[in-house]
């Protein structure tokens, strides 16, 4: 019977020791986990950012296309005026 007790306590120690050891495993894990899904979504975030970049650009430059655009077709209303003027 003492043998049997000292085999039963050996293998409760095993066990705990095992729980332990599993246990540091899976917080390791999370951690990891946890650090690989932040540098996903800060890599996301800069992509964004960067997409946020490109339109605002595009948009800008759109717009000052379109005033150019307006801008040329103005003077060359003038143009057509004066020389029509210049014509009479």
């Amino acid at each position: 019977m003492r043998v049997e007790m000292q085999s039963f306590k050996k293998l409760e120690s095993d066990l705990e020791r095992e729980k332990q050891e599993w246990k540091q495993e899976y917080d390791r894990l999370q951690k990891e986990h946890q650090a690989v899904i932040l540098k996903m979504r800060d890599d996301a975030e800069k992509k964004q950012q960067l997409n946020r970049d490109g339109q605002e650009r595009i948009l800008f430059e759109k717009e000052q296309t379109f005033k150019q655009h307006a801008k040329t077709l103005q003077q060359l209303d003038e143009d057509a005026d004066r020389e029509i003027e210049e014509l009479k």
